[in-house]
C-alpha cells in the first residue's frame, strides 16, 4: 500500500515533465494554421459581416494584435493569406469590411487582405 500513495504522489511530478519535454519538442518558428488563426480572429465577425457597426470590437482588435505577432515568418504569412483565401464567400464576409480592420485597430500587418493576391509572393 505504500508503494501506491508514493506513485500518486509522483504521477503529478511525472505528468509536469512529460509536458515540459512534450512543449520542448514542438518546433520553435511553428507555422500558424488556418484554424488557430480564425479562433483567434472570432470577434471579428460581425464588423467583418456588416452585422456590427465601425469600430470592430475590442477583442477583434486584441486577436489581430495577436495574430500580428504571430506572424513573424514569411511561411507564417503565406499560410495566413492562404487561409483568408480559402474562407467560403457563403460566410458572408465583406472584402472591404475586413481590409478596414487593421486600420480601425491601429495594427500593422504584413499580409496583404486580397482574395486576388499571389501569396507566393509575400516576403
Amino acid at each position: 500500500m505504500g508503494s501506491k500513495m508514493s506513485n500518486r504522489q509522483l504521477a503529478p511530478t511525472v505528468l509536469f515533465f512529460l509536458f515540459i519535454m512534450f512543449m520542448s519538442s514542438s518546433p520553435v518558428n511553428s507555422v500558424i494554421t488556418c484554424p488557430e488563426a480564425l479562433t483567434i480572429l472570432v470577434p471579428c465577425g460581425p464588423f467583418a459581416k456588416g452585422m456590427a457597426p465601425p469600430p470592430p470590437s475590442k477583442a477583434c482588435c486584441s486577436g489581430l494584435r495577436t495574430l500580428a505577432s504571430k506572424a513573424v515568418t514569411r511561411a507564417d504569412r503565406i499560410a495566413l493569406c492562404n487561409c483568408y483565401q480559402k474562407l467560403p464567400p457563403s460566410l458572408g464576409l465583406k472584402p472591404d469590411r475586413v481590409k478596414a480592420i487593421p486600420k480601425y485597430c491601429k495594427v500593422k500587418i504584413s499580409i496583404p487582405i486580397d482574395p486576388k493576391v499571389n501569396c507566393n509572393t509575400i516576403p
